[in-house]
């Protein structure tokens, strides 16, 4: 009697590549998988019913449920990459004739890894002599003195950065000590001037390169205000009175020998400078007074041993009953 050896194979693929062992393919976090279960009638019997599963639940599709001996099929099943080892088994039944009931099982590995996205960053913070003034009016700063910027720059990424620039919308020459900052490093850079009068604004802005050529930039305002003390004093045309009036950023504090007096101020424009003006009656002065003005809490104007500040008039005949008082 012939006696039936009905067999069946399969040999699974990942991707194209027979991968019994780990770690088997690298594939990205993510990406397509495609498993390939190449299934083979290895008996001498035909077969049918053929099943093809996978343990890990992938969905396997096959063209055909049963095979003629040495007859073959595709079965195919699909994924998203996870990361690190993976291993799944395809596994195949087939039945014969008599109804005894074959099988074969195949493993396949992949190895997921997980590309940590590239994100390169710059900061850039300025200052205007030490004070981080992104908005008017900024620090106040007389006409005529040095201003100093600093700009602090720094990677706040997480590649290194080449070719990195600042520059200043105003012209303002900015020196670096480097041109490149690894992850986290930060530089100061520095540029100057002399202040002008008015409301000053400028602009620094840096741009860096990442290792794939790609730019990165940030900009940063920053201001101040430049402003001229003006002062005058003028005594009354009978001598009577001491005016001092002028204009400086406020609030605005005029003492005699270092006392504070009483004066009218308003703002100017709007802004940070008053006006200013004080009446003083001479007969309460000394023969040498010192005047100081304040403005903003800093002493910005000295008059220093204003001797007879106002003469004295020839004495006027005396009233029919009274005296004139300052107004």
């Amino acid at each position: 009697a012939v006696v039936d050896n009905p067999g069946i194979d399969i040999e699974k693929h990942t991707n194209g590549e027979e991968a019994d062992e780990p770690m088997g393919p690298q594939l990205t976090v993510g990406d397509d998988d495609l498993w390939e279960y190449h299934i083979r009638n290895t008996g001498d019997v035909d077969l049918v019913d053929v099943v093809v599963a996978d343990d890990q639940g992938v969905e396997v599709t096959c063209p055909a449920d049963a095979l003629p001996v040495d007859g073959s099929m595709t079965c195919t099943g699909t994924g998203v990459a996870v990361a690190g080892q993976y291993a799944n088994i395809g596994s195949v039944t087939g039945v014969a004739p008599d109804g005894s009931e074959v099988g074969d099982a195949d493993p396949s590995h992949y190895f997921g890894i997980e590309i940590v996205s590239k994100e390169p960053a710059i900061d850039i913070e300025k200052h205007t002599n030490g004070v981080d003034a992104d908005t008017p009016t900024g620090p106040s700063i007389p006409v005529g003195d040095s201003v100093t910027w600093e700009y602090f720059v720094s990677n706040m990424g997480d590649v290194d950065l080449s070719g990195v620039v600042v520059t200043d919308d105003q012209g303002v020459s900015v020196t670096c000590p480097q041109d490149a900052l690894t992850v986290g490093e930060t530089m100061t850079c520095t540029g100057s001037d002399v202040a002008e009068k008015g409301q000053y604004k400028n602009i620094g802005t840096v741009v860096g390169f990442a290792p794939d050529g790609s730019e990165v930039s940030d900009s940063d305002p920053s201001h101040y205000v430049g402003f001229e003390v003006f002062v005058s004093l003028e005594c009354k045309a009978d001598a009577s009175c001491l005016g001092i009036a002028g204009e400086a950023p406020g609030p605005v504090v005029v003492t005699i020998d270092d006392v504070a007096i009483d004066c009218d101020t308003d703002s100017i424009d709007g802004t940070i400078m008053e006006h200013f003006s004080c009446m003083i009656d001479t007969k309460d002065l000394a023969p040498t007074v010192t005047v100081k003005v304040y403005g903003a809490d800093e002493l910005l104007w000295v008059g220093n041993d204003i001797n007879t500040v106002c003469e004295p008039p020839p004495p006027p005949p005396p009233p029919p009953s009274g005296g004139e008082g300052c107004t």
